[in-house]
């Protein structure tokens, strides 16, 4: 039997169509399908937390309980995104859990540091944390007052410096051959550029390696001078949820830290959790 061409033209229509439908039915993923319900459910339970937050404050909690509940689900299947941190720490900024709202927006920092509703988010957050210590900041000395830095993350400047560098020592090579001055002083400007981003990025790789960021999310906690609850406390004012440190040691139930105004002691480890 002979088969024309527009019928051949149909068979092979529909043999693609059952391709593409059998595609997408086997690439389907409940998991991601799910992961979507659940983010879309946690914002409607927010929204919805607002809405009731003047008429009916208890309504309003539960909403925002499991609105929390959707966000940490999705965080805890792995998802990691500046908007579900930013979430997460809003909601529980407004449960009053100010350290663990800290916490969030710091992560959220991590991955998108040039959020403004973010930063003024984490401002009014650390406002509320008691005592009133200096906040952390980015790369100290000459790179530390280069505001960029603390608006960029440590990949985009690794990618910035290696994108300098090459651009950098094309056109020195450029302008020592055809003897062009303009291009040979471009090239200097972008080699010193990217060996200041490279060594801003070292900075921050090796500060976060050693003594990695951490928040009290658990707050009314002395800090003492060793490890254990006999040892005299290193200030007379505890420390309340949402001090940030940097943990320089961890020696079993209990880390040393530094806090933001260079002044070391030990703490629970249960009462922080990492910035990561």
């Amino acid at each position: 039997m002979r088969v024309s061409d527009d019928m051949k033209f149909v068979l092979l229509c529909a043999a693609l169509t059952l391709m593409a439908l059998s595609a997408a039915v086997l690439g389907a993923d409940p998991a991601a399908d799910e992961i979507q319900q659940r983010i879309h459910a946690g914002l409607n339970a927010f929204d919805a937390a607002v809405s009731a937050m003047r008429e009916d404050p208890a309504r309003a909690r539960e909403h925002w309980q499991d609105a929390l509940s959707d966000f940490l689900a999705v965080r805890n299947a792995g998802v990691r995104s500046a908007a579900l941190e930013f979430n997460i720490g809003n909601t529980y900024a407004r449960l009053g859990d100010i350290g663990r709202a800290v916490l969030h927006y710091r992560r959220a920092e991590r991955i998108n540091p040039r959020g403004r509703s973010l930063q003024i988010n984490l401002d009014q957050a650390r406002q509320q944390v008691t005592p009133r210590l200096a906040w952390p900041n980015g790369s100290a000395g000459l790179f530390g007052m280069m505001a960029w830095a603390e608006r960029t993350t440590l990949w985009e400047r690794v990618f910035i410096a290696g994108g300098l560098s090459l651009a950098g020592w094309a056109a020195l090579a450029i302008g020592l051959r055809l003897r062009r001055s303009g291009a040979t002083a471009a090239g200097l400007v972008c080699v010193v550029i990217s060996l200041i981003v490279a060594g801003s990025a070292a900075l921050d790789l090796r500060a976060a390696a050693l003594e990695p960021p951490a928040v009290l999310v658990t707050g009314d906690q002395v800090l003492r001078g060793g490890r254990g609850d006999g040892y005299e406390p290193v200030i007379k004012e505890r420390l309340g949820a949402g001090v940030e440190v940097y943990v320089i040691d961890t020696r079993g139930d209990w880390c040393e830290v530094r806090l933001s105004n260079d002044i070391c002691g030990w703490l629970p480890g249960s009462a922080l959790e990492r910035v990561e």
